[in-house]
């Protein structure tokens, strides 16, 4: 990816990853040593240009080397080690059934978050269910959609 001067994602040792629209890409460090894992990790809208606003989905810090999908979860490493991201619909944040799917049991987790109305950027990748960046009522016929199964 070329922005029209310094990229700054990506790179020759670098392999990004492309999923339903979106490149998951990492930043490799700067300066001496060259080598080391990625520094953050950024996730694109291939369907804007760089110049957009809306070109950066999300950023994250401390990993972004070797991305990839697996069973729908993001994962990448960093100088700590592997990291799974929260996925939608995981409110608890522990994968909920052993089939990945919502349960009874992820209701009193996602009205916590609702009452809360401090939503980090973690529990909006797991509950903004209506995707527009905002933890709030509105999202709560998606939870009970993703809950019974539609």
């Amino acid at each position: 990816m070329d922005s029209g001067g310094a990229s700054f994602v990506g790179g020759w040792t670098h392999q990004p990853v492309y999923c339903d629209g979106r490149l998951y890409c990492g930043v490799v460090p700067m300066g001496f040593p060259f080598f080391g894992p990625n520094t953050d990790f950024y996730v694109l809208d291939v369907t804007t240009t760089p110049a957009d606003a809306a070109f950066i989905v999300d950023h994250v810090g401390g990993c972004g080397s070797s991305p990839a999908v697996a069973d729908g979860v993001l994962l990448a490493s960093g100088a700590s080690g592997l990291i799974a991201f929260a996925t939608r619909g995981d409110v608890c944040g522990d994968a909920g059934s052993p089939d990945g799917r919502l349960t009874i049991d992820d209701a009193p987790c996602f009205a916590a978050l609702l009452v809360n109305g401090n939503a980090s950027p973690t529990d909006l990748r797991r509950c903004d269910f209506n995707e527009d960046g905002v933890l709030d009522s509105r999202d709560v016929a998606g939870f009970v959609a993703a809950l019974v199964g539609d």
